[in-house]
């Protein structure tokens, strides 16, 4: 091809050459003619020289017109035949037959053409082969997009491109009718998500950030939305991928949407079958004690709602309303009712916004909220119920009643003198139970939220737990005693790296020892739980104090009384408030309830060693004994 295009070139350039030559000719042509004039006027002339001068000039006049004429016709020959190329004619050849210099010329040109006329036929079939191929790529490509539509709308995940101006592809698969509820096609990515004002105008500063490219795009997708709000409730993951240019600049952002739902209820019922089968497990091992809790948590929500139907004639204590979800959220962790844990926390969650902004409508989401509590106790009371029926256990209400009558009887008995021995082991047998048997519950919850803050606990040490002990009495304060667990874990023993650092070995140790003792006048139970952790820091709570009271106050404190401040109501070393720990409540909580049983609660702790809270509280055991003696003291039940 592009050698014919150098001969194209070469015969416009000769057809230049000859036409100046004919010009030329024509010249010649008119200087014959005033040549053989003034020859003719020579032969008429009388002088012999100059007639014979004319002649031979004449004949050569003549020679030359003779040339002249077939170059002439050459010259137009050629010139016909370049005319007829330009017209793309090329079949027609020049006449070669004369040997003169122009016939070369001729058959050059003839040659030329021959060769164009071939470089045309070659070009003409090799654009009906491109012609060809171009429809067969161009039918291989619209077959090629429709396999990739066709696979893109296969896929159950809505799948998008966007631009970095925010503007939607044409590239989207049919999902998105489904999963973003509608096709995004053109659209802006505002309108597709039904993004709020507020979130558009994030939305715009982090397709800002994605332009500038300051950020890599694995930490600018984070500030990108993470879930799309459908409209029928459905959990729509959003996650989102770069396309780059070959320079590695981002040009798009593919968006895939993912449908959780299915998944996300299929995990929520696995997680139920294993909280079911967990709680299973624990009504079987602790019966009694879980019975107690949900009677006893039952009874206290009853007690929040009155108190909260009253609110407007009798002031809310919103601390002891606190200290009583506080309580009920730590006991439902030890049964594994993961729904009323987190459902006591949203309550605690109420009730702090209640107390910094009163308001008609928080109060009625506390009421609703501690509703709900209600139902979630029952629901687990009802399923407890079933489990202990089915499996042939022991109804446990009817072995409260079946104690309660015993009491009675040993107060008539009393009356009828029966012997004080033959009462006091009916006390001991039917009545009384192991003090140990009231914590031993807790081996589990401490495996479980040891294993939630990433620290090894051994199990829990009981020394002296067969001591007997009329439990009835104790039944709050042993409920508010998880709070003491929470706190050695939360916030005494440290993680493994922490404890080798200080030559102490990875597993942490809690221990539970009990004792009876006597006083001037009367005998008291003492319950150590003692922890092997990092111990209190005093000058933490001191500076802590000093926030809350006051340097007057704190200055005043002995180390010791400063240890003590840690049952104040509210007080807290955690500046984060968690579900394990961190509002105040706690402790104070418990001390309450061990001093409206004529009791008391302390702290011992050493920095580095370890904390222990001692508890000392009436001996009911004891008193119990001497009203079956005496008649005269009235148990409280």
């Amino acid at each position: 091809m592009f050698v014919g295009r150098g001969l194209l070139k070469n015969v416009g350039k000769n057809f230049s050459y000859f036409k100046y030559s004919l010009i030329a000719g024509l010249g010649r042509l008119l200087l014959f003619s005033l040549l053989a004039g003034a020859v003719l006027g020579l032969r008429e002339s009388a002088d012999p020289i100059a007639g014979v001068i004319a002649s031979v000039a004449l004949a050569y006049v003549v020679n030359e017109a003779a040339l002249y004429t077939g170059r002439s016709r050459r010259l137009r020959n050629f010139s016909a035949a370049i005319t007829r190329s330009r017209q793309d004619g090329l079949p027609i050849e020049v006449p070669a037959d004369s040997p003169e210099g122009l016939a070369g010329i001729a058959r050059d040109f003839n040659s030329l053409t021959r060769e164009m006329h071939e470089t045309r036929e070659r070009v003409y079939l090799y654009a009906d082969e491109l012609e060809l191929k171009v429809s067969e790529r161009t039918r291989e490509l619209v077959d090629a997009r429709q396999t990739i539509q066709a696979m893109v709308d296969s896929v159950k995940e809505g799948f998008l491109m966007f631009g970095l101006d925010g503007i939607c592809k044409d590239v989207s698969s049919a999902s998105c009718l489904t999963v973003l509820e509608g096709r995004p096609n053109g659209k802006h990515m505002r309108e597709v998500l039904h993004l709020s004002e507020g979130e558009s105008r994030s939305f715009d500063r982090w397709l800002g950030v994605l332009s500038a490219g300051k950020l890599p795009f694995a930490d600018a997708v984070s500030l990108g939305p993470a879930r799309y709000q459908h409209s029928k409730d459905r959990v729509i993951e959003l996650r989102y991928y770069p396309l780059n240019d070959a320079a590695g600049k981002l040009q798009s952002v593919v968006l895939v949407a993912t449908d959780r739902t299915e998944e996300i209820k299929a995990q929520r019922e696995v997680k139920d079958r294993e909280r079911r089968a967990n709680f299973i497990v624990k009504a079987s091992q602790m019966g009694q004690a879980l019975e107690n809790f949900l009677e006893s948590a039952d009874r206290d929500t009853s007690k929040l709602r009155l108190a909260l139907a009253n609110l407007h004639s009798e002031p809310l204590d919103l601390y002891y309303l606190t200290g009583v979800i506080h309580t009920i959220k730590g006991e439902a962790s030890i049964f594994s009712l993961d729904e009323v844990t987190h459902q006591a926390h949203q309550v605690e969650e109420m009730i702090r916004s209640y107390a910094t902004a009163k308001s008609v409508n928080l109060e009625q989401k506390m009421d609703d909220g501690i509703a709900r509590l209600q139902e979630l106790l029952l629901e687990a009371r009802m399923f407890f119920y079933d489990i202990t029926l089915r499996s042939g256990g022991p109804d446990l209400a009817v072995i409260r009643e079946q104690r309660a009558k015993i009491i009675e009887l040993i107060t008539l008995m009393s009356e009828l003198d029966i012997p004080e021995e033959f009462r006091n082991d009916l006390i001991k047998y039917g009545v009384a139970q192991q003090i140990g048997w009231f914590f031993k519950h807790y081996n589990q919850f401490v495996q479980d939220l040891a294993a939630r803050l990433g620290k090894k606990v051994g199990a829990i040490e009981f020394e002296n737990g067969d001591l007997p002990i009329y439990a009835e009495p104790y039944h709050e304060v042993f409920r508010n005693m998880v709070h003491l667990i929470r706190n050695a874990l939360g916030h005494g023993i440290e993680t493994p790296p922490e404890r080798r650092a200080v030559d102490k070995p990875e597993a942490g140790s809690l221990k539970f020892s009990f004792e009876r003792f006597p006083t001037v006048d009367r005998w008291f139970v003492r319950i150590v739980v003692g922890d092997d952790g990092r111990g209190i820091d005093v000058e933490q709570v001191r500076e802590r104090l000093r926030k809350l009271k006051g340097d007057l106050f704190v200055e005043k404190k002995t180390d010791q009384e400063i240890l003590q401040s840690i049952f104040d109501p509210g007080f807290s070393t955690k500046v984060e408030v968690s579900d394990i720990s961190g509002r105040g409540v706690g402790l104070s909580s418990l001390k309450q309830e061990c001093l409206a049983l004529g009791g008391n609660i302390r702290v011992k702790s050493t920095r580095g060693q370890g904390t222990s809270f001692v508890i000392e509280l009436p001996d009911s055991y004891d008193e119990l004994i001497n009203a079956s003696t005496n008649a005269s003291t009235k148990i409280a039940s």
